[in-house]
């Protein structure tokens, strides 16, 4: 009777055990991001702040009247930025490349031998009918705190952009 029990409690987990349904192919971060993208807002985020501040809106004073668009393209890795009226800290054009081209979390703009390093802050999905693409870039102020990842820096900035 004593071994009876252990044989009644493995039949019974292993009967309960939920099948694994396929979610389906992995998309392609390469060919989401590869488009034309028009901002829609820029948000101020105090990176020194380690409390509940929630971001600060200043797409009114940082955007401008005429909105920003940006092209990737993933065939030559290459990137052109009509920045608009925008407040902009980003060459106009130039390379671009993913830290990891499958799951990416970081996109970096290069122009000449300049980096501009912008974390992904969703996945880029164009099979889903997701249209957004959010990053957000820490801005280099001189003598600023070394933060955690170490980026210098005090002010980040989250810009969203629609597929266009």
């Amino acid at each position: 009777m004593k071994y009876l029990y252990p044989i009644l409690l493995a039949l019974l987990f292993t009967q309960c055990k939920e099948e694994l349904k396929p979610i389906g192919e992995p998309f392609s971060q390469l060919e989401g991001i590869n488009d034309t993208w028009q901002l829609t807002s820029i948000e101020q985020i105090d990176e020194l702040d380690k409390g509940d501040n929630a971001p600060l809106d200043v797409s009114n004073i940082m955007m401008g009247t005429q909105a920003a668009i940006m092209t990737f393209n993933s065939s030559d890795f290459t990137y052109t930025l009509t920045p608009g009226t925008m407040r902009n800290f980003f060459p106009t054009n130039g390379t671009w490349f993913f830290d990891d081209n499958d799951f990416p979390a970081v996109i970096t703009l290069e122009n000449s031998g300049a980096q501009f390093e912008c974390k992904l802050q969703a996945p880029i999905r164009r099979e889903s009918g997701e249209d957004e693409l959010v990053i957000k870039y820490i801005r280099p102020i001189g003598n600023c705190t070394v933060l955690e990842d170490g980026l210098k820096g005090a002010v980040g900035y989250q810009y969203r952009f629609m597929r266009q």
